[in-house]
């Protein structure tokens, strides 16, 4: 709670300081990533108080073990208990929360890996594309433009041909 009460203070001190229209972005920009701090610390506070709700339906915790996740709002951690069951140690709250194993740690270990390849805000801060929109559609364009040639006739394998050759 210390953590939520050191956030909110910074708000309220943030907006007692209310800028002139000159330095109104430098505000909005601080203001955004306090409130994406706060989003990230509520939305932690709610799963974690689900986790807790759940695990006092079960009986002899084995351990306690803390899981990331990552979400568009920030990294999450998230203390759980695991249990012995017939099929070995589980984590019965991530199934019953719908957090499978098998769909979490393959997107978890991806995240990790490619973070440095997926650090999408200085992409945009230098001023990069992040989407692929432009270059599907310039890809698009140029194939639409060479099987609507005037007389041309195309079969489904024949245009898979020239999109091999533009993609290739």
């Amino acid at each position: 709670m210390n953590n939520l009460q050191s956030i909110l203070s910074h708000i309220n001190d943030t907006l007692q300081e209310l800028p002139d229209c000159q330095h109104l972005e430098g505000f909005v920009s601080e203001f955004y990533s306090i409130w994406l701090k706060l989003g990230n610390f509520v939305q932690q506070s709610l799963l974690q108080s689900l986790i807790e709700q759940k695990e006092a339906e079960y009986d002899h915790p084995r351990t306690k073990r803390e899981k990331r996740y990552y979400t568009p709002l920030g990294e999450m951690v998230l203390v759980r208990r695991a249990y012995v069951t017939r099929d070995g140690i589980k984590v019965k709250v991530d199934e019953e929360l719908g957090l499978p194993k098998d769909k979490w740690l393959p997107l978890e270990r991806y995240l990790t890996n490619n973070q440095s390849r997926i650090d999408y805000r200085s992409y945009l801060k230098a001023g990069l594309m992040i989407g692929s929109g432009v270059v599907e559609s310039s890809n698009r364009r140029v194939v639409t433009q060479r099987l609507k040639q005037a007389g041309m006739h195309w079969s489904f394998f024949g245009a898979e041909g020239v999109m091999a050759i533009r993609f290739g």
